[in-house]
C-alpha cells in the first residue's frame, strides 16, 4: 500500500476549457443563422425504437428538446 503513485494537482482554471471569443468567426450571435436542422434525428429514432421494443416494467422513454409551436415564433 506504500506505492501509491501521486499525481501533480490541476490548477482549477485548467479543470474547464474556455472558448476565446477572439475565436470566432463573428462580433455578435446576431450574426449567426439558426440551425433549422434536426441534429442526431436518426439516433434519436434508434433510441426510440429500442424503448418501444423493451417488453418489460420500469422503462420509460425521456424525451427532451426545443418545443416549436406558435407561441415559439415572434
Amino acid at each position: 500500500m506504500g506505492d501509491e503513485k501521486k499525481y501533480p494537482e490541476v490548477p482549477v482554471e485548467k479543470l474547464r476549457w474556455k472558448c476565446p471569443p477572439d475565436s470566432l468567426p463573428f462580433e455578435t450571435t446576431d450574426e449567426i443563422k439558426p440551425c433549422l436542422d434536426i441534429i442526431g434525428q436518426e439516433r434519436a429514432l434508434r433510441a426510440i425504437r429500442l424503448g418501444l421494443e423493451v417488453d418489460s416494467l420500469g422503462y420509460n422513454i425521456f424525451v427532451v428538446g426545443l418545443v416549436d409551436g406558435p407561441e415559439q415564433h415572434h
